[in-house]
Formats: C-alpha cells, sequence, structure tokens
C-alpha cells in the first residue's frame, strides 16, 4: 500500500513537471498547443507580447471596415468552401451580410481570425491571402 502511494507520488511529480528534467515554469500565460494541432491558433509566449498583439489588432480594427474591406473579400476568398449547410468546419460566412451578423458570430469568428493569422486558413491547396489581405481580415474579425 505504501509502496503504491509512493508510485503514484512519483507518477504525480512527473507530470505536473512537464515530463522532464526542467523546472516546471509557472506562468500565466496558456500552454503551448501541439503542432499540427486542429482548430487550434500557436499560443502567444507571454501575457505581455498577446497583450501587445491585442491593442496592436485593435487599433488596426478601427481603421478596418468590416462591411467594405472584409465582406468583400470573405466572399470571394472563403465563401466557396464556407456557405452553407456543408459549410467547412461548421462555419456559415455566407449567412453574414452585415456587421450585426458577424457579431452573433463573434466566437467563431475569433477562431477563424485566429486559424487566418496563423496562416492555418485557407488551406495550402487553395489560394493565399496577401499580407495585406490578410492583415484586413483579420483585424475586421478582431474587431468585431
Amino acid at each position: 500500500m505504501q509502496r503504491t502511494a509512493m508510485i503514484l507520488a512519483a507518477f504525480a511529480v512527473f507530470v505536473f513537471a512537464g515530463c522532464s528534467s526542467e523546472p516546471a515554469k509557472t506562468s500565466d500565460s496558456p500552454a503551448p498547443t501541439a503542432p499540427g494541432a486542429v482548430g487550434t491558433a500557436p499560443a502567444p509566449a507571454n501575457a505581455a507580447e498577446k497583450t501587445a498583439k491585442d491593442k496592436e489588432l485593435t487599433g488596426a480594427a478601427a481603421q478596418v471596415d468590416l462591411e467594405k474591406d472584409a465582406l468583400p473579400l470573405i466572399a470571394s476568398r472563403c465563401s466557396a468552401c464556407h456557405t452553407g449547410a456543408d459549410a467547412k468546419g461548421g462555419l456559415d460566412l455566407g449567412a453574414i451580410k452585415s456587421k450585426k451578423d458577424a457579431e452573433a458570430m463573434k466566437d467563431k469568428l475569433a477562431k477563424a481570425a485566429d486559424l487566418v493569422e496563423s496562416r492555418r486558413m485557407p488551406p495550402r491547396k487553395a489560394p493565399q491571402l496577401s499580407k495585406e489581405e490578410q492583415d484586413t481580415l483579420v483585424a475586421a474579425l478582431r474587431g468585431l
């Protein structure tokens, strides 16, 4: 019985130490995601970097008009795969006709912004967005 308790304690130390010989890091930043994980974006290196990035995007979003700048991009570059009942990833971008429609899908569009920003969308086999198009789309989606 005592041996079992020792084994469980050793296992807990191993798991909580991050399965390595390095000391466990204690930070407030989210845990990094596994490379190639679907539906996740890379975690920022630290909270300060994330805050700076959010402020930068907020400023950019103030200059981007969703209806004028982003909806034409979505219609021409995203809607082929993300429209209707068979929309890839369950994201029907064809339903967005106004900022109000987009705001109703704010959580899904935040995930889409992460995927566009990390260049995981559009998929590699599809025509890629230019850096300007990517920045416009991400800023518009984050500005909701």
